[in-house]
């Protein structure tokens, strides 16, 4: 009793001095404590699971692998059975092993772990994000859209899930869908920075052909006509993005590009004022 009493002390120790170093983001030496904390007590596997984490925190990818292998061995789940709410982490440990891999650029064993993933647990939503994930990186764009559908059927309300779906829509040309993801995504977020940016540069997309329309028109009352025109539906563009950067600046209120993009809007549409803060903004970051 009292040798288990010193291994408990011991193994406390280790605990407490990893979590400070996770709060200094210091991974590798917590990876290593919790490891030898396992180690002094190996009932308890939760402290592999954790030394496995840290491991991927500090990148050390060879030695998170080693601990997710030896927890997958062990036929860890983080079920604790007097909790009857616990969920089971092997999903989880999976899944990181996956993108370990995708990292890696062992693609091959991740396409093992995912086949065997997927008939263990065929509805776990990591899992098929893990899927997806290989999919996008091998380019069956097809494939990820497939994948993440079957990922907003199981959390349709992840803003997350839509907005991935909106990068891989808007790469394989389907902007409309693009266009339907990003607005879904803000609607169940709509202070999502990234997801109001894209929406922004997807709506001022052809702007840029309309530029090339104007400088290339003559000096004709007809052309003046076109160029009214276009100008119009330029500043249309303008007008429809604006909301987006500006949410985005919720978020990032220092992002130099989104300050930089308003102020030029703003000066083309006559937004005087709006225009006028966003410069000194840009010029406060700037140091002009």
């Amino acid at each position: 009793m009292e040798l288990f009493n010193e291994a408990q002390l011991v193994r406390a120790a280790l605990v407490n001095s990893a979590i400070e170093d996770q709060k200094t983001k210091n991974y590798n030496v917590a990876s290593e404590k919790l490891f030898l904390s396992y180690n002094v007590s190996k009932q308890d596997t939760s402290d592999l699971y954790f030394a496995a984490s840290n491991a991927v925190n500090a990148k050390d990818y060879d030695t998170a692998i080693e601990y997710y292998q030896n927890l997958m061995d062990l036929g860890y789940t983080g079920i604790d059975i007097s909790n009857p709410e616990s969920t089971s982490r092997k999903g989880e440990v999976m899944r990181n092993m996956i993108l370990i891999y995708l990292a890696k650029g062992e693609d091959d064993k991740a396409k093992m772990l995912i086949a065997d993933a997927r008939k263990e647990s065929p509805d776990d939503v990591s899992i098929i994000n893990a899927e997806a994930d290989l999919a996008y990186k091998t380019g069956d764009l097809k494939k990820y859209n497939s994948l993440m559908e079957e990922v907003v059927a199981k959390d349709p309300t992840n803003p997350q899930v839509y907005f991935n779906l909106g990068v891989s829509s808007k790469k394989i040309g389907d902007l409309a869908k693009a266009e339907e993801y990003y607005k879904k995504a803000i609607e169940l977020q709509p202070d999502y920075p990234s997801a109001n940016i894209n929406m922004a540069f997807l709506i001022l997309e052809p702007e840029a052909k309309i530029i090339d329309q104007m400088n290339a028109l003559g000096t004709s009352s007809a052309d003046f006509k076109k160029y009214d025109e276009l100008e119009a539906q330029k500043n249309e563009l303008y007008k429809k993005a604006i909301p987006y950067l500006e949410a985005s600046l919720i978020k990032k209120p220092d992002n130099i590009d989104i300050l930089r993009t308003l102020m030029n809007i703003y000066s083309q549409i006559g937004e005087d004022d709006k225009y006028k803060d966003m410069k000194s903004r840009v010029d406060a970051l700037t140091g002009n």
